[in-house]
């Protein structure tokens, strides 16, 4: 499949990615002022309740619910951001410009996940106290993250309404009809100064970052003898890299080797096409690997966003190992956000490409300020 030439945004992506493969990534140093302190202090069972509304949608001009969802609705997978100290925020943004002063012994020493949450999140012991809560009210958590900035957790409307005290109710957006809170969510009080907010069920599914593709007659042979993008009928990775000065990188020795790029997907794709685009085009055998972060979703209708990442990241880097990450999008949660918070707690790559978009308006703060610390996690780590 190819795709036609005003597809440039994808293409600027792609450079992008490979300017940052440029950079290998250097030796951990542990830094900052060590191993967090307990902040909770009263019994969460016989805590007074708190409200927190960061979790609640703005909803679209014009938007009506169908009435309270579901009591047994599933609402799988859904997070629950955590919140550092203000003394662990101003420590990491202390840390964050090391990394990047060449003068400092920080420069380019990058942490790993049980680093950074060794320093700069809550204590375990105050993220175990989260999760005796959720479970006692039903709910079904999953693994801790290693960066312990997120909880992961699973149940019913039934359960959410009971345990944040809130409703949820049904929304037709053009992703379908989904479950979106229109309440603001509480909590124990005991357990308030290290929750942030549910990230879930605010009804945003982001956009795949891809135009309406269309078939090309002539076959990929002749397409590679194009000199020019005026002379060419589609874009194709030679001429990708001419418009972007790629070819001159590649011929200097900087392809990617010993690099990796992961890509957030929502659907599993044929490895066999991101192969043939490859051997089309004269690029250098290279394995796809295929990591699921929980049930593979299959081919969905994401998946040309997801190929044409895996054919074109490829392309850029030829050298680098590509890595697609593939998550379903729940009842609760955007499959997006579940692959983007899995490259990066498992610190799956040195580069990341998020192919897809959404208004910042639509998304809650919640939902907002899990973005904002994700991207502070990878930064730390080096993740480009």
């Amino acid at each position: 499949m190819v795709y036609r030439r005003w597809l440039s945004g994808w293409l600027a992506l792609a450079a992008a990615t490979l300017a940052a493969t440029a950079f290998a990534q250097a030796p951990t140093l542990p830094s900052g002022p060590g191993v967090p302190s307990s902040r909770l202090s009263g019994d969460w069972r016989s805590s007074a309740r708190v409200t927190i509304g960061s979790a609640v949608p703005a909803l679209r001009p014009g938007a009506a619910t169908l009435g309270s969802s579901s009591a047994d609705t599933r609402l799988d997978r859904m997070l629950l951001l955590l919140e550092p100290s203000s003394a662990q925020k101003q420590a990491l943004d202390a840390e964050l410009a090391n990394q990047q002063n060449p003068a400092s012994p920080h420069f380019h020493q990058w942490l790993t996940p049980s680093q950074f949450a060794e320093t700069y999140t809550n204590s375990a012991t105050d993220v175990a106290a989260v999760v005796l809560w959720l479970e006692s009210e039903g709910f079904v958590v999953a693994p801790l993250p290693a960066g312990r900035s997120w909880i992961e957790f699973s149940g019913t409307v039934a359960q959410v309404e009971r345990a944040f005290q809130t409703r949820v109710e049904s929304l037709p957006l053009p992703s379908g009809v989904r479950p979106v809170l229109v309440a603001p969510v509480s909590v124990p009080a005991a357990l308030r100064p290290v929750i942030h907010g549910l990230v879930s069920l605010d009804g945003t599914v982001a956009e795949p970052a891809v135009t309406t593709w269309n078939p090309v007659a002539r076959p990929a042979a002749e397409l590679r003898t194009a000199a020019s993008l005026a002379d060419s009928e589609a874009v194709t990775p030679q001429l990708a890299a001419q418009a972007l000065h790629l070819d001159a990188v590649h011929r200097s020795g900087i392809t990617g080797v010993g690099e990796t790029i992961a890509l957030a997907a929502r659907s599993n794709i044929q490895e066999r096409d991101v192969a043939a685009f490859r051997k089309a085009f004269g690029l250098p055998e290279s394995a796809l690997r295929v990591l699921p972060n929980g049930a593979d979703p299959g081919r969905t209708s994401d998946e040309a966003v997801a190929l044409m990442s895996a054919s074109w990241a490829g392309a850029a880097a030829p050298g680098a190992q590509i890595i697609l990450v593939p998550a379903a999008t729940t009842n609760a949660t955007d499959g997006l956000d579940l692959s983007l918070a899995a490259i990066v707690d498992q610190s799956l790559a040195h580069t990341v490409a998020v192919g897809f978009s959404a208004c910042e308006a639509s998304l809650s703060e919640a939902r907002q300020a899990f973005y904002a610390a994700v991207y502070r996690q990878a930064a730390a780590e080096g993740i480009a």
